[in-house]
C-alpha cells in the first residue's frame, strides 16, 4: 500500500509556509493558499510509484504577488527530497493560470514524487 500523496505533499509544505495548504478551495476561500491535487501516477515496481502533483498557488493580492508566491513554493518543492532531482522531477513549472469562476490570479505547477509502498 502507498501513502496517501495529496496528504503527504501537505505535509511537506504546511510547516514551511503562513497560509492555508489543502486538497480543497476553502470556503470562504482566503486571499492566499496553495491547494494540492494528485493527478496521475505511474508503477516503477511492485514498491515504488511517480505520483503526479499539482499545486495552484492563489493570491488575491495581484499577478505579481500570485507569480512571487508560486516561485516560493517551487523552491521549497525543489528542495523536497521526494522529488527526483532532474527533470525527471517537473512537469512544468510555474504558469498563471486565473481561476475562471473568480478571476483570482493563481500559478500552477506540476511534479513527481517517488512514494515506496508501506
Amino acid at each position: 500500500m502507498f501513502p496517501d500523496a495529496e496528504g503527504q505533499a501537505i505535509a511537506y509544505l504546511a510547516p514551511h509556509l503562513d497560509v492555508p495548504v489543502t486538497s480543497e478551495v476553502p470556503t470562504p476561500r482566503p486571499p492566499q493558499f496553495v491547494r494540492v491535487m494528485r493527478t496521475g501516477n505511474r508503477r516503477l515496481s511492485t514498491a515504488h510509484r511517480s505520483v503526479q502533483i499539482t499545486l495552484e498557488c492563489w493570491d488575491a493580492a495581484g499577478e505579481a504577488a500570485a507569480e512571487r508566491f508560486a516561485d516560493h513554493v517551487e523552491s521549497l518543492v525543489s528542495d523536497w527530497e521526494d522529488v527526483p532531482d532532474n527533470e525527471d522531477g517537473w512537469i512544468s513549472g510555474p504558469v498563471p493560470q486565473r481561476d475562471p469562476d473568480s478571476g483570482c490570479p493563481r500559478y500552477v505547477m506540476t511534479f513527481v514524487i517517488i512514494q515506496t509502498a508501506t
